[in-house]
């Protein structure tokens, strides 16, 4: 917060221009065409405090990544919200269809799979498109060189990341997610942060000397990770 003391966090938004921002941010149109007005982003950037942090993180996803990552996020809120709508019926079809098998009711399986055919078609119906995704392999072993390399070639690409490790055929954003946590696992060891002087050391470096291959052989620090200042 750029005025204001710890603990009043919500004494400088105004509630009157974030519903006005929240209202530009669900014109789909208008974002898509990179048609909201000046304001909706001359006035965040210039007084963040005056607008929620819910707000602000909107208009980011709206404005930062380009019109396909804007589109697909405001179609996957809307569905989100849709198929929660849904939850209560989708429960209950799949509920009849587990008691049909159990009683080998063939009759009761095909209307309880038609039921969750048709919430599954409603759904997808919402569905405006797919945005592109470029699908990179890369190796556990040489995990950190392939991030790095990755990160450089992609960072100016406005295609949606998809990641699939070398010799492995799952792909998808679990195997995506589970890539960027083993490269954040992989900038916690010992030897990388000694290296790349990445992070300020813990009260374990005689330990780690001692069997670097022991248990001390990642960064451990109750407090989480502080950067190492430039020299």
């Amino acid at each position: 917060r750029r005025f204001g003391g710890r603990g009043d966090s919500g004494r400088w938004e105004s509630r009157w221009l974030t519903k006005r921002l929240d209202c530009q941010l669900h014109d789909a149109l208008a974002f898509a065409a990179n048609a909201l007005p000046a304001w909706c982003t001359q006035l965040p950037r210039a007084f963040p405090f005056l607008f929620s942090l819910q707000s602000r993180l909107g208009l980011l996803h709206c404005t930062a990544f380009g019109s396909s990552h804007a589109l697909y996020r405001f179609q996957e809120v809307k569905i989100a919200s849709y198929r929660s709508k849904q939850a209560e019926h989708w429960r209950a079809a799949q509920q009849r269809l587990a008691r049909a098998r159990e009683q080998q009711d063939i009759d009761g399986i095909s209307r309880a799979s038609d039921d969750i055919d048709d919430i599954e078609r409603r759904i997808y119906s919402k569905r405006i498109g797919a945005i592109a995704s470029d699908l990179a392999r890369v190796s556990r072993d040489k995990i950190l060189d392939n991030a790095r390399q990755l990160m450089h070639y992609h960072a100016g690409c406005k295609h949606l990341l998809e990641v699939q490790f070398h010799r492995e055929d799952g792909f998808g954003s679990g195997v995506t997610q589970h890539f960027y946590e083993a490269v954040s696992v992989a900038l916690q060891r010992r030897e990388v942060s000694q290296r790349w002087r990445l992070w300020i050391p813990d009260a374990h470096g005689h330990d780690y000397q001692a069997d670097p291959e022991g248990p001390f052989k990642y960064l451990v620090n109750a407090e989480g990770l502080f950067p190492l200042p430039l020299p």
